[in-house]
């Protein structure tokens, strides 16, 4: 049976919770750690008793967005290859429901007598990951509330479903009668660029190739039909790992298109996005304004502009 459509949204939703979908929980690190409200509540209780009992333990992971999500799957494997990470996507991370902890022994066995009644439960094999499954739900219920909401319909979600409906027989000309992805209309590194703004609604511009050059400069690289190195799968579609950190080579240069644009839409690029669609944008400003982004190599580009050649390497 194909999956109800509000699956597939929820699915989307994962790894992808604003700021306002999470409340920070207390820890004795300085990083900043979050959970959704449900389970924050629950945690805090928890953590509460156990100090009553002296009992203290250490928070190293909560809330994990998506593209972190890609990096420790890269790292520790997947489950279904024999690793320690759920498929990104589908982590109870990604709904800010679990945390990992840092336990002596006392904690651990405090928490093997004590979690339940605070409705957090361990993986066996992950004896640090503690989860609270009965808030996944609540989250789910944030759909169409949060930012994220007016993003969720994206490639990746749309490859997904065109996935299911292959599975029920539908042809690939019934399929493309009804798609909208985004067509190279050749193998050139110029198509590759000029399809990337036109996809992404952003008009072409000298200023914005311009952008575009440098960046693809900055990122160097070799990874196949990847000019950017983006670390996104497609579903539905065969990619393998270049390098430790999980960016991909893809099978083709029409998967690495659908691929970028999928990253792109992800929120941390809403506002390079919509710089992207301003004809007045010049390459420097698009530059200084990747860098204020999560992409690893973002200040490259600007690196790239300000020695003035730009001259970027072929599209592997």
């Amino acid at each position: 049976m194909i999956k109800k459509f509000i699956d597939f949204i929820n699915e989307a939703q994962n790894g992808m919770l604003s700021d306002s979908d999470l409340v920070s929980v207390s820890s004795d690190s300085s990083s900043n750690f979050k959970l959704n409200p449900e389970a924050a509540k629950a945690y805090e209780e928890m953590k509460s008793a156990a100090e009553k009992d002296g009992i203290h333990w250490t928070i190293t992971d909560s809330y994990r967005d998506y593209d972190s999500q890609v990096q420790v799957a890269a790292t520790k494997g997947l489950y279904k290859n024999g690793g320690l990470a759920a498929e990104p996507g589908t982590s109870n991370h990604g709904w800010g429901s679990a945390v990992d902890l840092k336990l002596d022994d006392s904690a651990q066995k405090w928490l093997q007598q004590n979690a339940s009644k605070y409705g957090f439960s361990n993986i066996p094999k992950e004896p640090w990951h503690w989860e609270h499954k009965a808030s996944i739900e609540s989250v789910k219920g944030l759909t169409g509330k949060s930012e994220t909401s007016t993003i969720l319909i994206d490639s990746d979600l749309v490859s997904r479903i065109i996935n299911e409906l292959k599975k029920k027989n539908f042809s690939q000309e019934d399929l493309d009668k009804f798609s909208s992805s985004p067509k190279l209309i050749s193998q050139n590194d110029i198509d590759f660029y000029k399809q990337l703004l036109k996809s992404l609604g952003a008009n072409e511009t000298p200023e914005k190739l311009k952008f575009l050059y440098a960046w693809r400069q900055g990122e160097g690289g070799q990874a196949k039909n990847n000019p950017f190195n983006t670390t996104k799968s497609i579903p539905g579609k065969p990619d393998s790992n270049y390098n430790s950190i999980g960016v991909k080579n893809y099978p083709d240069r029409q998967t690495g298109l659908e691929a970028t644009l999928s990253t792109l839409k992800l929120p941390y690029y809403v506002n390079l996005v919509n710089l992207l669609k301003n004809d007045q944008a010049t390459a420097i400003q698009l530059a200084q304004e990747l860098s204020k982004t999560p992409w690893g190599t973002g200040k490259n580009a600007e690196t790239v502009l300000s020695k003035g050649n730009v001259n970027p390497p072929p599209i592997a």
